[in-house]
């Protein structure tokens, strides 16, 4: 998936929008594939995929090859591997949110988080760690409850603008930083 070298070459004689649907065309397209996403994108081979994304994001933006992307990313509007994990993570639970327990079905009185669901357990904790169901959980966990209730369409798109702002470099970034 070696698309800096297409995209520098082109960058000499396209406009920025050639450029930017090119970067579709070739990198976006091939992260979102299905659900590839979701079965990769927590795999040791995302950090590799997340430095060429940023080598691609600075060709778009005429930067030199150690500028910070984080402004760039959020300037062109593109999204890094980790935002559209977290954010097929936190759709795909959403989805099938009746497929996972809650709290309150778990215990017989009230608790302050009764409506969180349920993260699964494994004998691994590196299992747990790469899991889509044990991170989904977290990730929608980590969200407010007026959210959680949104309806499908609407929660997509808050769910999206919150990540693109963000503009996370892992997960970890996603579950350190509250949702505002």
């Amino acid at each position: 998936m070696e698309v800096a070298m297409p995209l520098e070459r082109l960058s000499l004689s396209v406009s920025s929008s050639v450029l930017k649907s090119v970067y579709y065309a070739l990198f976006e397209s091939q992260l979102q594939y299905g659900t590839t996403v979701l079965l990769w994108g927590n795999s040791g081979g995302a950090a590799r995929v997340l430095k060429l994304q940023k080598a691609a994001v600075r060709i778009l933006g005429q930067r030199a090859p150690r500028t910070p992307c984080r402004p760039l990313f959020a300037r062109l509007g593109l999204r890094t591997l980790p935002d559209l994990l977290a954010e097929a993570l936190v759709v795909r639970v959403r989805l099938n949110e009746g497929n996972f327990a809650r709290q309150s079905e778990v215990h017989d009185h009230d608790t302050r988080h009764s409506g969180d669901l349920v993260t699964s357990r494994h004998r691994l904790a590196l299992t747990q760690k790469r899991s889509p169901d044990y991170l989904g959980v977290r990730l929608f966990n980590h969200l407010p409850k007026d959210v959680r209730a949104l309806p499908l369409r609407r929660f997509k798109v808050v769910v999206k603008a919150w990540l693109v702002v963000l503009t996370p470099y892992s997960l970890d970034e996603v579950f350190r930083n509250p949702f505002p």
